[in-house]
């Protein structure tokens, strides 16, 4: 467990191994709460609602699209500032229409807590919003009226913090799991040990609402632990789809959330009751039902990677229900399997991942910084890489403003979400790559480089492949030469080029610094000193003002020394980041942001950012191979590249 974002979350699994969570999400179940997503419900008149959201959306993909409207499915959409796009994003956000047949719609809005705040000030400002305390009962906590805001055109947003929980369950056996625990009706009359696993229009029109949107109390189901295996083949599994009816739930409803909530019983009454029945079960009659929501996102890919359904759950109740889902022997993860799901997917567009360009970005890039720099010098000297002789001179962060000035002459920068063009350049690219494998010439696009002229400071995230190694975070992506490609397309066990060796200017700076380590280790002593001295004695009120202006002076003096020598140290250690483009013998076209061995592909992969202007040239060149070098090597390696797959990025 970790503090973050003001919450104590889950970090990584019981036992450590990515392995073990990958093989739940291919082979089993994964369960993780994502309880720290905020609820945020608007309400309001349909083409109002629909028009005030679309000023901060792609208007290629908005909050109004109609299969998201019909309450049908879960969308996610990038979130702008207002009329921003396509500059200045916010962040991804999840979002979930109501099914209602009326003019008025009820939107849940799902936001990160990474970005919540800058999210909910700039929706309160562009529905100009105003917050409406009146008749609230403040001792209402799962009603939480306190955070109810109205505005002039009718329109209700509440802040349903504390209200809701949300559970996610990946993996092949997720549904089966929910059947056997939590007995929804729908999905105990969905048959999974069949070959027609979607549900057919009798048996939709067989369910009526009330059986749909509750769910048993699972403390008055046997209690059994099992193992649940997986009744069909992933083939199969990839067409098992939810009944639309089940959006049809009571949860949306606050006050029956809140008389569901209050009504929980604790485990000792009922453990009170179960003694004085004879039915230690109970009656379905007489078992208290539970308000759900089920969201689906069916696989995409055979291996059930990217399968999850996610559980809303009135707030009281989650920990009951929680219990209940770890008995079916699925594991239990946190954000490391969060972020390897989007690794193996390479399915970026969720909220826990963000773009380079969001001020969510930039803060926790600064933070990483920091930390990877202090942890730097916390080692001997004798221990740490001299990134200066790898020509690396950003080995902490991503420079994506001198990257950009590199190759527009602009430090502005912003990734590239025009739909169109990404399509153009995925398809270009994969045509480069299968002429070069046929060796043939094919033209099926007719690709302008003069539609890219207006985006020449943009960002474009593509994935590599690597055949030999594994790229690291801050790695650079180069482009090849014609003798790279040449030498590679002659012995394909060619490994690639290696860097020289950069000369190191700063060298004697460096072992002239040394000699001041005696003098600081002496003023270090004379702190320890004075510590031990303090630490036994009554110190005066005013511990500040000290009579000896002498032995202040001299303590100020020391102070100062230390912190120049320590400035010194890692401004020599550590220059300033000036120039990108040419700070190698091969010319940098990016950075990878996230990247490991897949176990998904058997391979290297890694995702990351290049400047558009250096995609163009390498199409203009007809081949995408370039070369990936991690900070603390010499050598490159040949890696294949694509654009993001705008299936996975915009579903």
């Amino acid at each position: 467990m970790i503090s973050k974002w003001k919450h104590i979350i889950p970090n990584y699994s019981r036992n450590y191994s990515l392995t073990a969570s990958y093989r739940a999400m291919t082979q089993g179940c994964l369960l993780q709460d994502i309880s720290y997503y905020t609820c945020i419900e608007i309400v309001g008149e349909k083409n109002w609602l629909e028009a005030a959201l679309r000023e901060h959306c792609n208007p290629k993909k908005t909050f109004a699209e109609s299969m998201y409207t019909k309450g049908q499915r879960e969308g996610t959409v990038m979130f702008f500032k207002k009329n921003g796009y396509p500059q200045f994003p916010i962040g991804y956000v999840n979002f979930f229409w109501k099914l209602s047949e009326t003019n008025i719609k009820t939107i849940w809005i799902w936001v990160h807590p990474a970005f919540y705040i800058e999210f909910l000030n700039e929706i309160i400002s562009s529905f100009e919003f105003k917050q409406n305390n009146t008749g609230q009962d403040r001792t209402d906590i799962s009603h939480n009226l306190i955070d109810l805001y109205t505005n002039n055109a009718g329109c209700e947003m509440r802040i349903l913090k504390y209200t809701l929980n949300r559970f996610r369950l990946s993996g092949p056996t997720a549904l089966t799991v929910l059947k056997e625990t939590l007995h929804v009706p729908s999905l105990t009359e969905l048959d999974l040990d069949s070959e027609s696993c979607p549900m057919t229009e009798e048996q939709n029109s067989s369910l009526n609402d009330e059986k749909l949107d509750t769910s048993s109390d699972p403390r008055f189901l046997p209690a059994r632990r099992t193992r649940t295996k997986i009744s069909l083949s992933p083939e199969t599994l990839r067409f098992v789809q939810l009944t639309s009816d089940l959006n049809r739930s009571a949860i949306w409803d606050a006050q029956i959330r809140q008389i569901v909530s209050r009504s929980c019983m604790s485990n000792h009454t009922i453990n009170e009751i179960q003694l004085m029945s004879d039915d230690s079960y109970f009656s379905k009659d007489t078992v208290a039902k539970i308000p759900i929501l089920l969201i689906q996102k069916p696989a995409v890919t055979l291996s059930g990677l990217d399968s999850r359904i996610d559980i809303i759950i009135p707030y009281r109740w989650a920990g009951i229900i929680w219990i209940a889902l770890t008995k079916q022997s699925l594991l239990v993860g946190g954000l490391q399997e969060t972020k390897l799901v989007v690794f193996e997917s390479l399915g970026t567009y969720v909220p826990d991942i963000n773009d380079p360009d969001t001020s969510v970005s930039m803060i926790k890039a600064l933070e990483r910084k920091n930390m990877l720099i202090n942890k730097y010098f916390s080692h001997s000297p004798y221990e740490k890489v001299n990134f200066i002789k790898f020509g690396i001179l950003s080995p902490f962060f991503c420079d994506w403003e001198n990257l950009t000035k590199g190759w527009s002459d602009t430090q502005d920068f912003y990734v590239l979400r025009h739909i169109k063009l990404l399509k153009l350049l995925r398809t270009e690219i994969k045509i480069v790559e299968q002429n070069a494998r046929s060796k043939s010439t094919i033209q099926e696009t007719e690709f302008d480089f003069r539609d890219f002229d207006e985006y020449q400071n943009c960002l474009v995230q593509v994935a590599l492949s690597l055949d030999k190694g594994r790229p690291n975070a801050f790695a650079i992506i180069c482009m090849s030469t014609h003798e790279d490609l040449r030498r590679f397309e002659i012995n394909k066990n060619y490994e690639g080029p290696v860097e020289k060796c950069h000369t190191d200017r700063d060298e004697k700076s460096r072992k002239i610094y040394k000699k001041h380590l005696k003098e600081m280790e002496q003023l270090s002593r004379h702190r320890v000193k004075r510590k031990k001295t303090l630490r036994d004695k009554v110190l005066p009120e005013k511990f500040d003002m000290i009579h000896d202006v002498r032995n202040r002076a001299k303590l100020s003096e020391r102070n100062k020394i230390i912190s120049d020598r320590e400035k010194e140290n890692r401004k020599v250690n550590l220059p300033e980041s000036t120039e990108v483009r040419n700070s190698c013998d091969k010319e940098v076209m990016g950075y990878v942001t996230m990247g490991d061995y897949s176990f998904l592909h058997g391979k290297g992969i890694g995702i990351g950012y290049v400047a558009l202007p250096s995609l163009l040239e390498i199409i203009r060149k007809k081949s995408n191979i370039v070369l990936v070098r991690n900070t603390d090597e010499l050598q490159y390696r040949f890696a294949r590249l694509e654009v993001v797959d705008l299936d996975r990025r915009y579903n």
